[in-house]
């Protein structure tokens, strides 16, 4: 899971050129689009959120040089599910030489949404399993950022997942039958991201191709069947890749340490190897 996309853009000034009203739209993991429109010195910015059950938080920064944010703000937005806004517009020196130098960053779910700390999850399998960890928080390979505190279950292909938490399925992908050991496969793992009462996100990744048993809108409860393990995306064997994150007005997610109850007792971030049981 990747919770932030970063683009570095920029737009060199003019001079004595005459310049008709452009369009330029970029979207970021098929989730957050930015539609840029010029008009001479006036760059007007709207965005989208192509999800429609999920909220997001998104953030720009900028680099500029004579010119300045007018006609709203470049502060952290939120988007609900399928909203579309005009967010601000940067206004550039009538000499033209003006430029500006952008990045974005987003996050699933509210930034003023607060975390419930005292939350304890079930293991994301069937009662009476039992599953070891395949790579733990904090690892040198992928679980740093907004992974840091993520776990990979060994989970055959095929395994039953079950929810750790009950919530709304706000994200869901299960058309995939693509996997391998190479980052550029990461868009293309199935998962389930389900959003808990207090706004933060669960993802269930790396599903198997149409292993997915709720829709997306469904509620589930805790326990609840809600899809299959795979190797899809970026991943080089099978298992189950569970997080949750939450939101913040810098744009990006800040993984949630996890505290799961097992047979042995409650546990927070196991390390690899280690086996979990589900009571």
């Amino acid at each position: 899971m990747r919770a932030l996309t970063l683009t570095f853009l920029s737009l060199s000034a003019w001079i004595g050129i005459s310049f008709s009203a452009m369009a330029k739209t970029a979207c970021f993991d098929q989730t957050l689009c930015v539609d840029k429109r010029q008009e001479r010195n006036r760059i007007h910015f709207k965005v989208t959120n192509l999800k429609p059950q999920m909220t997001i938080t998104g953030k720009f920064t900028f680099l500029l040089t004579n010119m300045e944010v007018v006609d709203g703000t470049a502060s952290p937005f939120v988007l609900k599910g399928g909203e579309t806004r005009d967010l601000f517009t940067l206004l550039g020196s009538e000499d033209g030489r003006w430029q500006y130098h952008q990045s974005v960053f987003w996050a699933r779910g509210n930034h003023f949404d607060l975390p419930d700390e005292e939350v304890i999850y079930h293991l994301p399998f069937a009662i009476e399993q039992s599953y070891a960890v395949l790579q733990g928080c904090n690892s040198e390979f992928t679980h740093r950022d907004h992974d840091a505190n993520s776990i990979d279950f060994d989970m055959p292909v095929g395994s039953e997942v079950h929810a750790a938490r009950g919530g709304l399925i706000v994200d869901l992908k299960e058309d995939s039958q693509t996997g391998g050991n190479s980052p550029s496969l990461r868009l293309s793992g199935n998962k389930i991201i389900i959003e808990h009462d207090d706004g933060t996100m669960a993802q269930y990744g790396h599903l198997h191709y149409k292993g997915a048993v709720p829709a997306l809108g469904d509620r589930v409860v805790i326990g609840q069947l809600i899809g299959y393990s795979g190797n899809t995306g970026y991943s080089s064997h099978p298992h189950l890749h569970f997080g949750v994150t939450a939101a913040t007005k810098s744009g990006l997610a800040k993984s949630l340490p996890i505290t799961f109850q097992t047979s042995e007792g409650a546990v927070v971030c196991p390390p690899k190897g280690t086996l979990l049981s589900h009571p």
